[in-house]
């Protein structure tokens, strides 16, 4: 699907609520910017911590916001922040379920957690990924 289509799958005026197990423990973090973020880029892994950030302040409350309200918080536009939820779908750090209304759709995301780096490297997709990634960058060099 081309980035221009993202008005397809969700506008601004959507809503979602976020889904979660748990929070990031330990080197989660660290596996999060170093391992990670070379693979989705910034952008999608500051949407991913927002997320993470926005369920941390009320984690027995799951509020519902707009896409709008995400799209302010990142300084995105919507195609940027289809693009970056997309990125971390790919990789399996979220999971995406989208639930049509009669006056808009909401969405409920949920993130997957990370144990430790250790996990990184059991996942053979992951590995393949980035071994790609870094081969695209250091021939470039």
């Amino acid at each position: 699907m081309a980035v221009t289509e993202h008005w397809k799958e969700v506008l601004p005026v959507d809503s979602y609520q976020i889904m979660a197990h748990g929070t990031l423990q330990g080197e989660a973090h660290a596996a999060l910017h170093l391992l990670y973020q070379p693979l989705v880029g910034a952008s999608a892994i500051s949407f991913y911590q927002t997320l993470l950030s926005e369920y941390l302040r009320c984690p027995g409350r799951q509020a519902i916001h707009t896409h709008h309200f995400l799209m302010n918080m990142l300084h995105v536009n919507m195609s940027q922040l289809f693009e970056a939820r997309r990125s971390l779908e790919g990789i399996g750090l979220l999971k995406t379920m989208r639930k049509k209304l009669p006056l808009n759709n909401t969405s409920s995301i949920s993130f997957k957690r990370l144990s430790c780096p250790l996990s990184f490297f059991r996942t053979g997709f992951l590995i393949f990924f980035c071994i790609n990634v870094l081969e695209k960058r250091l021939t470039i060099r």
